[in-house]
């Protein structure tokens, strides 16, 4: 029964660390029982061991939730979202660029770099911004097409020369607040565009077929990193230089229920920050629900150290059930997750008795 649900939590909870104890008003299924002591709360002095049994266990499951949160880490909103966005930072610009750099050191290995190839797509590139600078009466040169002009002018280049030259123009492209005056955004990626494909040309003609199946494979995992990349940058920052604060509620509400969930996002997030800084910022997740500083009355007065029920039913349940499973066991730790659905399903009870 479900009174008798309640029991089994409470005496699941109490398996490791503190006890749970529920009253028997709490886990009974008699309405009459259910009645009598609703009666009896009100009447002084009989009532007040009622009431002091079930601030007991309120105290008790404010005491659990604290267990669950230490268990997964530090527990504080801040920490929990500084791991986020070092994690995330880590990931941007050390792991990924690393497994980046990995699938293009074998293209470097299959290639012959005594091999020169013409810089053809850049140069009709060149040719047709200063076509379109002649056309609209602009007298100044390109200052984009200056900057490549002595590598267009050469018979050709090797590899390496090809790949240093977009690694430049693709630094310029992609820094476009400290961009010179002089400098077109739209005439760099014209000239970015013409390297790439001189690039792809330059893996053919120096290492062969073999080369362009490890450059196209490079290519593509690249792009699918650049995707991810610039998406956990939305949760972090460009300079990963969000507020702790604001980068944990981002995340919480990707988990939610609501329309501002994003469940793909979180676990692109989940993936690039590894266990250990997952469970952290879980902590944090879970040393927030149920717990608030303001002062209550009426029913919510059945409180410890800021915990209630109540509370904590409406922070779980503004969680989707994939942002649940998510949060609590991709980190390894379905017993502590466990123990957050047995705390609710006691919660759920002291809830309906308090209508």
């Amino acid at each position: 029964s479900e009174g008798q649900e309640v029991a089994n939590a409470a005496g699941r909870l109490s398996a490791t660390g503190g006890p749970v104890q529920v009253p028997k008003a709490v886990a009974t299924d008699s309405m009459g029982v259910q009645r009598a002591a609703a009666v009896t709360r009100n009447i002084p002095l009989a009532g007040d061991p009622l009431v002091k049994a079930a601030e007991r266990t309120i105290g008790q499951l404010g005491d659990k939730a604290g267990e669950v949160a230490a268990g997964y880490g530090g527990g504080t909103v801040v920490g929990s979202g500084e791991a986020v966005r070092d994690s995330i930072k880590g990931y941007i610009t050390g792991k990924s660029a690393e497994t980046s750099s990995k699938l293009y050191n074998k293209v470097d290995e299959l290639v012959d770099n005594t091999v020169l190839t013409p810089l053809q797509k850049t140069a009709e590139a060149a040719s047709k911004i200063e076509a379109r600078r002649s056309n609209a009466g602009i007298s100044d040169a390109s200052a984009v097409v200056k900057r490549i002009d002595e590598a267009i002018s050469r018979p050709g280049l090797n590899y390496e020369g090809v790949k240093d030259l977009r690694g430049y123009i693709r630094e310029l492209k992609d820094n476009p607040s400290v961009l010179p005056a002089d400098l077109s955004g739209k005439e760099l990626n014209a000239i970015y565009d013409g390297l790439t494909a001189d690039l792809k040309a330059s893996v053919q003609n120096a290492g062969g077929a073999k080369a362009s199946i490890a450059f196209d494979r490079a290519n593509r995992h690249y792009a699918l990193l650049s995707e991810r990349r610039e998406s956990l940058a939305k949760i972090v920052g460009t300079n990963a230089d969000a507020p702790a604060e604001k980068v944990f509620d981002r995340m919480v509400a990707m988990a939610s229920s609501k329309s501002t969930a994003d469940i793909s996002k979180l676990a692109q997030a989940r993936k690039a920050m590894g266990a250990d800084d997952w469970n952290e910022f879980v902590s944090g997740v879970v040393g927030k629900m149920g717990r608030d500083t303001a002062n209550f009355s009426g029913p919510e007065r059945l409180q410890s150290s800021g915990f209630s029920p109540q509370r904590f039913l409406t922070s779980y349940g503004k969680l989707s059930d994939a942002g649940k499973a998510m949060l609590f066991r991709s980190g390894g730790n379905a017993e502590l997750a466990n123990h957050l659905d047995d705390i609710a399903r006691v919660s759920t009870r002291f809830k309906e008795l308090q209508k």
